[in-house]
This record gives structure tokens, sequence and C-alpha cells, in this order.
């Protein structure tokens, strides 16, 4: 019998406790109106504290890295994406039903949500100032 150490995962419960946030009827959608921060707020609120989670693990498993259950990596991943894809098409379908002239509020967000959608070019440029960045944005 093999001993493992460390505690559980918090995936599953995490996963769980997301669907019903992200569920939750709210205009254009939680996964818009929420940056990650603000989602992982929002599902630690409905969790236990020691079913919480710290935003670093969040990214973790948002960047697919191997969890000690990729099968719940898997379900957590393929909610979080669909959310998003349903809200991108949301997004879409309200600049869709605005009167003519009207659908760059929904423009505006779909290019800050996604960056895919985002037409200009960003650039990143470093300057003589330590620790600055100054970010050209060519149109």
């Amino acid at each position: 019998m093999e001993n493992k150490t460390g505690r559980p995962s918090k995936l599953a419960r995490f996963t769980e406790a997301l669907e019903e946030v992200l569920n939750r009827p709210k205009g254009v959608g939680m996964a818009i109106m929420h940056t990650d921060a603000d989602l992982i707020f929002l599902v630690n609120e409905a969790l236990e504290p020691d079913e919480r989670i710290a935003e670093v693990t969040f990214r973790k498993w948002k960047a697919n890295e191997p969890t000690e259950d990729d099968t719940l990596r898997d379900v957590f991943l393929s909610l979080y994406k669909r959310a998003l894809l349903e809200q991108r098409d949301s997004l879409f379908e309200s600049m869709r039903d605005e009167p003519p002239g009207a659908w760059q509020k929904w423009a505006w967000i779909l290019e800050r949500k996604f960056g895919d959608w985002n037409l200009r070019s960003v650039s990143v440029d470093e300057t003589p100032k330590p620790k600055q960045l100054v970010l050209r944005v060519r149109v």
C-alpha cells in the first residue's frame, strides 16, 4: 500500500462551487463580469476555510499543470473554458441585438476580456527607468 503525503486535492470541491458561481444569473455572466481573482474570491466565499484555494493554485489549474487527479483537472478546465465560450457568445449576441451604431460597448468588453479579439497591436517598450514599462498601442 502506497503512503501518500500531503493534503487531499481541493480541486473537486472548488470545481463544484465554481460551477455554482458561474451559473448565477447575472447579465452577460460571471466569467465576463469578474477577473479570475474575483472568481476565486466568490468561490472561496462559498467554501469552508479549509477548502479554499490561493490564486497561484487557480493559475496552475488553469495552465493545465499536472495535478494528483488529471480527470478532476480536466473537469475544472472544461467548466471554466465552457463558461468563457458561453460569455463570448453572449457578447456577440448582445452586439448583434444592439441598434446600429450602439455595438461598441460590447466590442470594448470583448477586446479586453478576449485578447484574440483585440485587433490593435500592443507592444511593450522598456524605458530607461528601472522596473517601469510603457505600453504602446499601434492602431
